[in-house]
């Protein structure tokens, strides 16, 4: 059994600018099972988290942010959501969404852990601690764990 996941950096006003509709299309068509999003800025309110998980298909879990919001999207099918921390922006400069999952078909001796992660953009050393900080969360579940942080976008 194998598991595809996806992260994408929407980028700032991908609802306002109309580009989240094609964005979720090129998300759909890769058909993952787990998707993390950075830059999810319209996703504050429940009727536009319930919105983008219909435009999706799975269910949506969104953090709390100063700047720029992350989500994480799953296959309910596939994964069982375990625990959560969406109350994250105090810890890092945009926060983080982290979900703990178990993997329906996999036989795993811990839940999976999912962070969804947009880095500090202005300065790198700021970066890294950021990185080291949200990287740990995935030992306090044991250890299993994957990031997603951005380093391009999907074109529509």
């Amino acid at each position: 059994m194998t598991l595809r996941i996806v992260t994408q950096n929407v980028q700032h006003g991908a609802a306002a600018q109309n580009r989240w509709a094609a964005l979720a299309a090129e998300i759909i068509d890769l058909q993952p099972q787990l998707v993390m999003l950075q830059e999810v800025d319209w996703l504050t309110n429940p009727a536009a988290i319930r919105a983008a998980e219909w435009d999706l298909g799975m269910r949506l879990l969104v953090a709390k942010s100063r700047h720029m919001p992350t989500a994480i999207a799953w296959d309910p099918d596939r994964l069982t959501l375990r625990d959560s921390h969406t109350d994250t922006h105090h810890k890092t400069w945009h926060g983080y969404c982290l979900a703990s999952f178990d993997v329906a078909g996999i036989d795993l001796p811990v839940p999976l852990v999912a962070i969804s992660a947009h880095l500090q953009p202005s300065s790198a050393a700021a970066a890294a601690i950021e990185a080291q900080i949200i990287g740990t969360r995935a030992y306090r579940y044991n250890g299993l764990g994957v990031t997603g942080v951005p380093t391009g976008s999907l074109s529509p």
